[in-house]
């Protein structure tokens, strides 16, 4: 019984976890511009996050669930979480010009540091609506002493599901570096900060109707 609740928890993590999103997309620009360990605790920080959201969602389902019914709290969530991500994304479209790695650090020095990418992935996912949105859906499937086990379970699960994914992604991009010129640098750069920039774009137009 516990161990098909750490299951089921943990291919939860690994699903939300997977799909190409904003964190996703500065996983991999950081994973081939930066190397390994600023990339993987980016994700860290998101796979933070995301635990903290659920753990939330499972011991305060009810509290919770008045945010994501309020239109003015969740308006406001829209608005924070996409103005974040306008923002990473025109400092990405801008970074194009810094391409070695002295003068991208000297730009942004605290960024690249373990404690700066993993501040960096949580302050992106904590203020992803979309994230909120997600572990206030599914956390009544996962209640404390149901069918699908304790919270600490569902907790330990989805932790090991979601880290399993950054830990994979960001090996395949930084290992990737070697081959990696600065012409396609630019082009992840650019492509990058544009998608992160219509995710923004995406979180306001939904501003109107955020439970929509």
């Amino acid at each position: 019984m516990i161990f098909e609740a750490y299951f089921a928890a943990f291919l939860l993590g690994l699903s939300v976890a997977a799909p190409i999103g904003p964190v996703n997309v500065e996983i991999i620009r950081r994973g081939l511009r930066i190397g390994f360990i600023p990339a993987f605790f980016l994700g860290c920080g998101a796979v933070s996050a995301d635990c903290i959201y659920l753990g939330l969602a499972l011991v305060a389902t009810q509290f919770m669930q008045s945010i994501r019914n309020s239109p003015v709290g969740m308006g406001i969530i829209f608005f924070l979480g996409g103005a974040l991500l306008i923002w990473i994304g025109i400092m990405s479209v801008r970074s194009r010009a810094h391409l070695s790695e002295d003068a991208h650090e000297a730009v942004y020095p605290s960024r690249h540091t373990v404690m700066g990418s993993y501040l960096f992935g949580l302050a992106m996912t904590l203020t992803n609506p979309m994230t909120i949105i997600f572990w206030l859906s599914i956390a009544s499937t996962f209640t404390a002493g149901g069918s699908h086990g304790s919270p600490g379970i569902v907790l330990a699960g989805v932790f090991s599901g979601t880290i399993s994914w950054v830990t994979f992604i960001v090996s395949l991009t930084a290992s990737a570096r070697r081959w990696v010129t600065p012409k396609f640098l630019k082009i992840v750069n650019v492509v990058s900060g544009l998608c992160l920039i219509g995710f923004g774009l995406a979180f306001w137009i939904r501003i109107r109707h955020p439970l929509g």
